[in-house]
């Protein structure tokens, strides 16, 4: 029988991987998950069982927070299988006792109800040994992704970066709609042009070379009006002034 793959855990990640595994005509074993699930087509495990379904040379993708990988992997006890575990700042050197692990790393953002397109995504990989790495290499050039070798260190840096890039980004856009929350008459939707340019300039620029704002040119009295304008908004205040602090010592002159 031919090892098939499993995934352990089922959020944003653990979703659109089966969705991809699916279409890429991969052969699915299974989802463990603590949840009650119904999936069509595909059989649903509990943790629990873990180590009565999985055969020798399986692969599981870990999806878990973080906080669970380490014990997610302990728990599995057939030392055949393939762990591989989905995170952007565990290093690979806390399972130096685990045999068989590798990261699956793919940078990007996932949220239930977003369609990615896998062609865009890069992913980094990481291995602890040959086996593992011979297993990852099959599964890559089925999934055809664009894929590279990564190391933990390095990996850790570029995670960081993306919270920067992605997750406090966005931070500040749903800081932009509390901002306009209270007035009916303005829409988050005429903030959609500026905010699409503010992502295409970095396509072409060195994001240090295109900063704008009241803040870059030294300009207190507008600052102080929209710190009066933010009064009723103490988060969103505090938010300003920080990144007011950061541009002006950034650009001092």
């Amino acid at each position: 029988m031919s090892p098939k793959v499993y995934i352990l855990g089922y959020g944003n990640l653990g979703k659109h991987l089966l969705k991809l595994f699916l279409s890429r005509g991969i052969g699915v074993g299974g989802v463990f998950s603590n949840q009650t699930l119904e999936l069509s087509g595909v059989q649903t495990f509990s943790k629990t069982n873990i180590n009565e379904i999985l055969a020798e040379g399986d692969i599981v993708f870990i999806t878990t927070k973080d906080n669970d990988i380490h014990s997610s992997i302990l728990q599995i006890s057939n030392d055949s299988v393939i762990k591989l575990y989905c995170s952007g700042s565990l290093a690979l050197s806390e399972f130096v006792d685990c045999n068989h692990v590798g990261i699956w790393y793919p940078l990007y953002s996932f949220s239930s109800e977003v369609e990615i397109d896998w062609k865009l995504v890069p992913v980094f990989v990481e291995y602890s040994d040959s086996v593992t790495q011979m297993s990852l290499e099959k599964l890559n050039n089925s999934l055809n992704l664009n894929i590279r070798f990564l190391n933990s260190e390095d990996r850790a840096q570029l995670h960081l970066s993306a919270v920067f890039a992605n997750n406090f980004v966005n931070a500040c856009l749903i800081g932009s709609q509390e901002v306009l929350r209270e007035n009916e008459q303005l829409s988050f939707d005429y903030l959609l042009p500026i905010i699409q340019q503010t992502i295409d300039k970095v396509k072409l620029n060195n994001p240090i070379l295109v900063q704008t704002g009241p803040a870059f040119r030294g300009d207190e009295t507008t600052i102080s009006t929209h710190l009066k304008q933010l009064r009723n908004c103490a988060d969103e205040a505090d938010i300003y002034r920080s990144i007011s602090k950061y541009i002006q010592q950034k650009f001092e002159k």
